[in-house]
């Protein structure tokens, strides 16, 4: 190499370094151990993002490859969202907390293992990213009313004029699948919901009937639990809106977008007009004493 070239080199090498410190630094990125991304989000008080594969599935490495490594993505690890990587494989015990039975999964849960948001199956960029601020946002309006699910509300105490103050409702983050119109609850189980706060999909071999109406719980055990006790799962009024059962005696079926438990019960409304009157005077909507069919619930159209 002559003396001129190697200048010209040694110029642009120093060129290529310049441009090299200039670029931001490589961004945040996924977890592969869990209890380091369960401090992590309770530090920060932001979701935990689940994303469950295996080495052999082949949408899997196309997601690898096509999404989860993308700015869009990458951009909201470690602010909003902590991410962390779960070989199916390698984590049974995980993959059976959480019911995971196709791959990719992703599941979104709040600091304390409530599940916010779920999907099974690839997703394009666009579809994980609305995923992932739909979870961030639906932690950030809930975190105040999601409490742990040994956590009773307490009893009613008593104003200066002797009236009851009312304790909190605890809201419960809409479900993101649907499953079926026909079994209540949309064919989720009750007692995953009532013991976790999850929405597990029930199953046709595991079904039960309660005054007339069908539940599919999630596992023999649940079953078990259902059979033995079903007051203490299925919704109140047979999942009418106690709102409108009280204000025009409508027996109006709530959905499961709007849910709240009071006092260790489901409730269901209709509209987030109506949840949010059952939460200014919860104990006026709870002592309705209609007594109601199943035949004569009519269902929001």
């Amino acid at each position: 190499m002559t003396r001129r070239n190697s200048v010209r080199f040694g110029l642009f090498l120093s060129s290529l370094l310049t441009v090299a410190s200039a670029l931001p630094a490589a961004g945040p990125k996924w977890e592969t151990d869990l209890a380091k991304a369960e401090k992590r989000a309770r530090e920060l008080d932001v979701p935990i993002l689940l994303h469950f594969y295996a080495d052999w599935c082949g949408p899997c490495r196309t997601m690898e490859r096509t999404v989860l490594n993308g700015g869009e993505v990458t951009r909201r690890l470690g602010s909003s969202v902590i991410g962390v990587k779960l070989n199916s494989d390698h984590n049974k015990a995980v993959v059976s907390r959480y019911n995971v039975r196709a791959l990719p999964c992703d599941v979104l849960i709040d600091p304390s293992g409530r599940v916010l948001e779920r999907s099974e199956g690839m997703k394009q960029s666009f579809a994980y990213t609305a995923m992932l601020d739909r979870a961030a946002s639906r932690h950030e309006r809930t975190k105040q009313n999601l409490i742990a699910s040994s956590t009773k509300p307490k009893a009613p105490e008593a104003t200066e004029a002797g009236t009851e103050k009312p304790a909190e409702p605890i809201e419960i983050a809409p479900r993101d699948e649907y499953v079926d119109e026909g079994p209540m609850l949309d064919g989720f189980s009750p007692v995953s919901l009532a013991n976790s706060r999850q929405w597990i999909e029930g199953r046709t071999e595991f079904k039960a009937t309660h005054k007339g109406q069908t539940y599919l719980l999630a596992s023999a055990a649940e079953l078990a639990a259902f059979e033995e006790e079903p007051a203490k799962y299925a919704p109140r009024l047979l999942g009418c809106d106690p709102v409108l059962l009280q204000e025009s005696d409508r027996a109006l079926e709530g959905s499961t977008d709007f849910g709240a438990f009071f006092d260790d019960h489901l409730f269901l409304f209709t509209s987030e007009e109506t949840r949010a009157k059952f939460r200014k005077s919860p104990y006026r909507y709870t002592r309705t004493r209609h007594v109601i069919r199943a035949s004569e619930i009519r269902r929001l159209q």
